[in-house]
């Protein structure tokens, strides 16, 4: 079975991707009401790019806009207020932390500030917000009252272990815990957390057309059947559609939908 044989009876869904660094015709599944994704943006070309394919799509795009914490520019916080005000969004992000190198370690600074202006909008919109981190867990619980206000959040790509992950969730916030290709690339604390978190706190994604493996030029969207049949493996789950079902569900209640 591959993802065109699933699809005629099964629902498929990304938590996280990049839409607007694709046209339409590169995406197979954009023509598929069974395909459902949260399509990130980080400026007004990406967003309208965004828009116009989820207008000429079949399937189900929700559209994120944030502020990423590689580029932390404060320029870009009307730009999320007015789609927020014109409620043109389904969630903020992808935002977050991310000090994997010296370059974005020197602008923590900026990040806390325009992640904190990010929360501050998801609590007054009540929107979930998508998590971008990388070598900065110890700043989701510094900043886990802010987190806690929000409806939900999705932390896309998570890089942490299953216990830090539990103590997310003990300290209070709503959090879904994405996991991508890196399930099929033997990283042991993904393959952990997706084997032993409670099912209804997982989603996945290919954040296309990123997150490559050796070899690969880009991640193609319909990647996303590979990661599903990753971790139903991983899992030891006994039935594919039930198992796809219940992402399904996840997947609607964070995005709220």
């Amino acid at each position: 079975m591959d993802f065109r044989d699933f699809l005629n009876s099964g629902i498929l869904c990304d938590s996280h991707l990049h839409l607007s660094d694709f046209e339409k015709g590169q995406v197979e599944l954009i023509n598929n009401p069974n395909y459902f994704c949260i399509s990130s943006c980080h400026s007004k070309a990406d967003f309208q790019k965004t828009q116009k394919l989820k207008s000429d799509s079949e399937s189900n795009i929700f559209i994120s806009f944030g502020i990423h914490p590689q580029a932390p520019d404060e320029g870009l916080i009307p730009v999320l207020e007015e789609l927020l005000q014109d409620r043109k969004i389904d969630a903020i992000g992808e935002c977050g932390f991310d000090f994997f190198t010296d370059e974005f370690k020197a602008k923590k600074e900026e990040q806390q500030k325009v992640f904190d202006v990010q929360m501050e909008l998801a609590a007054k919109y009540n929107l979930p917000v998508v998590i971008h981190g990388r070598k900065c867990v110890e700043q989701f619980f510094a900043n886990s009252t802010k987190l806690k206000k929000c409806p939900s959040v999705i932390f896309h790509s998570f890089m942490g272990t299953a216990a830090e992950a539990n103590s997310i969730l003990e300290h209070g916030i709503n959090a879904a815990f994405s996991f991508s290709k890196q399930l099929s690339n033997n990283n042991k604390k993904a393959i952990e957390c997706v084997k032993t978190l409670p099912l209804d706190r997982l989603l996945f994604e290919t954040d296309a057309p990123y997150q490559t493996l050796k070899g690969e030029k880009i991640t193609a969207p319909e990647q996303i059947f590979s990661v599903y049949e990753a971790a139903f493996n991983i899992r030891e789950e006994k039935d594919f559609f039930e198992f796809s079902a219940k992402i399904s569900d996840n997947f609607k209640k964070f995005i709220g939908k």
